[in-house]
């Protein structure tokens, strides 16, 4: 047993390879812009659906061995609630991916919210749109003062931007913004994502 740190170790360092491809990976992939299957619909790449069932399993797989087969002294309520808290959020990764979609039209923007509720702005009723970096997604604000978010990771974000750049007035749109939204509505990954 006393020669076993080493097996620690490994351990360590095997799950600090893995995050880092990982993080590579969603580097690498994440932002692209990616048309639309059918030209109007804004979605969620199938790489969501698939980090939240992936994530459920995995973290409800430890819920389940740490409180059975695995149960031990470092085993407590404070432990089992972090693990159920990590599950219930791939659920809500889940759930993102098949109720946050957004239709356009040349009238406006259908768009979902994340517990299922529908909702539509018109193009005309934007008062702002921003490019938020930091936060990867375009802000849209509305003149009744509501937002919206549609995040760079979407499919569809050529005719987004290009329903935007038809759409909605120049002035409402700042030129960082609009020049941003050019590159992607021709279809090509922004410098500033590179």
């Amino acid at each position: 047993m006393q020669n076993d740190w080493w097996l620690e170790i490994v351990k360590w360092l095997l799950l600090a390879v893995v995050f880092i491809f990982i993080g590579i990976g969603f580097r690498r992939y994440g932002f692209r812009v990616r048309p639309s299957p059918d030209g109007t619909t804004l979605k969620q790449p199938v790489s969501v659906l698939m980090a939240g069932v992936v994530g459920f399993i995995f973290w409800g797989g430890i819920t389940v061995i740490s409180n059975t087969i695995a149960r031990n002294e470092t085993t407590t309520l404070w432990s089992t609630a972090i693990f159920v808290f990590l599950a219930l959020m791939s659920l809500v990764l889940i759930a993102y991916y098949f109720f946050a979609r957004h239709h356009l039209s040349p009238e406006g923007l259908a768009y979902g919210k994340l517990y299922g509720k529908r909702e539509f702005i018109r193009w005309s009723d934007i008062r702002e749109i921003k490019y938020k970096p930091r936060r990867g997604w375009f802000r849209l604000q509305t003149a009744a003062g509501s937002g919206i978010r549609i995040s760079v990771a979407l499919l569809g974000l050529p005719e987004f931007a290009q329903h935007i750049l038809a759409h909605v007035s120049p002035e409402r749109l700042d030129n960082p913004t609009r020049s941003l939204l050019m590159e992607i509505a021709a279809g090509k990954k922004p410098e500033s994502w590179k």
